[in-house]
């Protein structure tokens, strides 16, 4: 399954039987780009349609899916008498209980019962069609093949998050026919949230050209700049006319090399390998240094020189990347650490400030800042951010560790035994958390619990020979 559902599995957004209207996020309010009219492509004059046809062609043919626990999305692409065909996701089938029934809603918002039986894998990919039989007249989605898309193209993706229909403006980062996991050979700009997935992507033509799959936006109220992946709907032209998709067996374009690093950013220690895929690779950017494709490799490389401790590089390709977006939160916060690793934490916590500016509430932005400012002395500053990171999210174990810390240094040793002990309570692998928590019970004179957190952490893989001679000496 991929990363992003992975993770995300469980967190989809509680839902309502209340009738929706189509929904705009932040990002698409304001001047909307209009399409092109000078060109001498007649195609593009005839055919291309606005922002708003285009969002109510992809309404028109979007169906939610309802599965207990969980939602969905899907497109209409074929009638057959009184059967319709859905495109959407495979994922969001594979731990699902077949044995319950579960509904889609159309446009109209009426509800649909599924042919559970008629549920099909398209090859291996992370795409699936299935049926519902209605007497209703729905429309069907006309089909855009693969080569038809370029990158930097603009498109469109769509789908349900909350009963709500979203319709997302973005533009292609890559576009490839190189094979990867599950066919996801489309990277693009426009935010993809939980239940938008098996959702269309749709071109400026108001024709489909994929479905959403991945994406690093868990909600539309983050402002960070993120990407989303999608599987090409050739996948399923192939499959309706009984072909095998035309895979390319070589890496050429740069287009090849940014979706293979996109596949290998799933799997974890492949650092190195997406460094050999796009190291040297600006050469092809020429005429395009602010384009989302040229973001987009210096957001890959600075994430992956960081996770090998190639400092410098990676804070060159972290400040490329964040020139081109301001916003790219990932690529702030490596920056921001790596300073901080390099003991420059002013220029860290300067880091931070710039997107907690427009993210006051970002989790991991606050606790980072807050190590900082306890490196600097700003006990006062470090244990407002803490504080307010636990308020965000107080399940979440990193605040409590970080507020433990400073509250050692300011003595208040009782205050931080009781972080230790929220951060053991939700992280009980963490051995440097019994460590730090023997040291400060031995402080208030506990030497029965300091020598139980010591031995704990040892077993946990804190081996030190300072504290085995310390187990030694005193327990």
């Amino acid at each position: 399954m991929p990363f992003f559902y992975k993770l995300l599995k469980n967190n989809y957004l509680k839902k309502s039987i209340a009738l929706s209207a189509i929904i705009f996020s932040p990002i698409i309010f304001g001047k909307i780009e209009s399409i092109p009219t000078s060109s001498s492509n007649l195609k593009e004059k005839v055919q291309a349609k606005d922002f708003y046809q285009n969002s109510s062609l992809a309404r028109s043919t979007a169906v939610e899916i309802i599965i207990p626990s969980a939602s969905g999305s899907g497109v209409i692409i074929e009638k057959n008498g009184r059967e319709y065909t859905v495109l959407t996701a495979w994922h969001l089938f594979e731990d699902i209980d077949l044995e319950l029934s579960f509904n889609i809603r159309t446009a109209d918002y009426n509800f649909h019962e599924v042919n559970k039986e008629t549920i099909k894998q398209i090859q291996n990919l992370d795409m699936a069609i299935f049926t519902f039989e209605t007497d209703k007249e729905y429309e069907t989605v006309n089909l855009s093949n693969l080569s038809m898309l370029k990158k930097g193209a603009v498109l469109f993706s769509s789908g349900f998050a909350d009963s709500n229909f979203y319709f997302q403006k973005g533009e292609v980062i890559a576009i490839s026919k190189v094979k990867v996991k599950e066919g996801n050979q489309l990277v693009y700009t426009s935010k993809v949230v939980p239940g938008m997935s098996g959702g269309g992507i749709f071109d400026n033509y108001g024709q489909l050209v994929g479905i959403n799959t991945m994406s690093t936006s868990n909600s539309f109220q983050n402002k960070s700049s993120s990407y989303s992946i999608g599987v090409p709907n050739s996948h399923f032209i192939n499959f309706k006319n009984g072909t095998f998709f035309d895979y390319s067996k070589e890496l050429i374009t740069i287009d090849d090399h940014l979706v293979k690093a996109t596949e290998l950013n799933n799997e974890k220690g492949n650092s190195k390998l997406i460094i050999n895929l796009l190291d040297r690779k600006p050469k092809f950017f020429e005429n395009e240094s602010n384009s989302a494709s040229y973001w987009y490799l210096y957001h890959r490389l600075c994430l992956a020189k960081s996770d090998l401790n190639d400092n410098i590089s990676s804070l060159e390709n972290c400040l490329k990347a964040i020139q081109i977006k301001p916003l790219d939160s990932s690529a702030l916060l490596t920056y921001g650490n790596i300073k901080s690793k390099m003991n420059d934490d002013y220029g860290a916590i300067s880091t931070y400030n710039k997107y907690l500016k427009v993210a006051p509430n970002d989790y991991y932005f606050l606790v980072h800042r807050a190590i900082s400012k306890r490196k600097i002395g700003d006990y006062k500053g470090g244990l407002f951010d803490l504080n307010k990171a636990v308020e965000i999210d107080p399940d979440k174990e990193a605040a409590y560790f970080s507020r433990a810390l400073l509250k050692d240094e300011l003595k208040d040793y009782y205050g931080a035994i009781s972080d230790y002990n929220k951060s053991i309570l939700i992280n009980a692998e963490k051995g440097l958390s019994f460590l730090n928590r023997s040291i400060l019970k031995e402080k208030i004179n506990d030497l029965d619990g300091a020598c139980f957190d010591a031995k704990k952490a040892v077993s946990l893989g804190e081996e030190s020979s300072e504290n085995k001679s310390w187990i030694k000496e005193n327990c």
